[in-house]
């Protein structure tokens, strides 16, 4: 790296470093470093995530069949070229981009959602994005340190070495096409469909379990009604817990909690296994990305800390194997 990187990486950690120690003089002074934005239960239930998950899983396999149907039979995926290899990751990258369009259209016309229920308030888009940067800040330092520590000991102990398949693909075939075939699957549809995935649809059902739990501890309410709130979400958020009549009561109110946070991150960083030790630093990232939907109930903040975070990772491989 040249003199001018090495100031810009230093310059960066020192940025965080400042982020981190004025948050918790914050957090330590009794304020919050992000205050909570109260909202009602999201308003799709299990039925609707078997839906979205139904879809993700259509558009792949009909991308992968489609895919192998133009390849002779009896040769295996790994004795693929790295040209077949880029273009079924670029039809994998379709394929994502047209399950985050269904299964918002599913969310919008199944359940009634608004924009804000989506994650989505586009008035203050803005300041999502303002805060997501300054969050990449504060937690880009601390995941690739963990990462980089993670990484020399698994090589020295000769375990956890495989990579990520666009990592494999990029030093096989150092060039700028596959670059940006790279690139755009991770950098620009990877964060968006995994947001949409971990953060919106199950973050936010998880967090209607916690609240029904909660809400069924009052005596005076009908556990009964809970089944279709679980289910099929939408509908019964509105006649049931929130009648035009009440106003917004303080037990209609999503109220926080880690538990939704921790086990969206759970899954996140599993389907992450088998590339290295990224599920650890992974796990890490996504209580972060998590906490951030939480406070906000908007989804551009994690998707510019995500988007950001792997923009840099590929940068920096794409310095390290020689490119222009």
């Amino acid at each position: 790296m040249s003199a001018v990187s090495d100031y810009a990486v230093v310059g960066f950690i020192l940025v965080s470093i400042l982020l981190w120690i004025r948050c918790l003089y914050v957090v330590h002074s009794g304020q919050t470093w992000l205050a909570f934005q109260e909202r009602l239960p999201v308003p799709w239930g299990v039925l609707h995530l078997l839906t979205i998950g139904a879809i993700y899983l259509a558009c792949q396999l009909l991308t992968q069949l489609w895919w192998w149907g133009d390849i002779d039979s009896g040769v295996h995926f790994e004795e693929m070229s790295t040209e077949r290899m880029a273009q079924n990751f670029l039809l994998l990258s379709v394929s994502s981009l047209v399950s985050c369009l269904a299964s918002l259209g599913v969310l919008r016309c199944a359940t009634g959602a608004t924009w804000t229920d989506l994650g989505m308030d586009w008035k203050q888009g803005l300041h999502g994005i303002r805060i997501g940067i300054i969050a990449f800040i504060m937690l880009a330092v601390p995941i690739y340190a963990l990462q980089g520590i993670l990484t020399l000991i698994c090589k020295s102990l000769q375990i956890l070495s495989a990579e990520h398949p666009l990592f494999e693909m990029l030093r096989e075939e150092n060039s700028a096409r596959f670059f940006w075939i790279a690139f755009c699957s991770a950098v620009l549809v990877a964060p968006v469909w995994e947001e949409i995935a971990f953060r919106l649809v199950l973050q936010g059902w998880l967090e209607n379990i916690v609240y029904a739990f909660r809400w069924m501890s009052d005596p005076a309410h009908d556990p009964r009604k809970l089944d279709g709130f679980l289910l099929r979400g939408g509908g019964l958020t509105s006649r049931i817990f929130l009648p035009p009549s009440d106003g917004p009561a303080d037990h209609t109110v999503i109220q926080p909690s880690w538990i939704p946070i921790v086990l969206s991150s759970v899954l996140f960083s599993a389907m992450h296994i088998g590339h290295g030790p990224a599920p650890i630093p992974l796990f890490f990232l996504s209580l972060g990305l998590g906490y951030l939907y939480q406070r906000t109930h908007s989804l551009f903040p994690c998707i510019v800390v995500h988007m950001l975070l792997n923009g840099t990772t590929w940068i920096f491989l794409w310095r390290t194997l020689g490119g222009e």
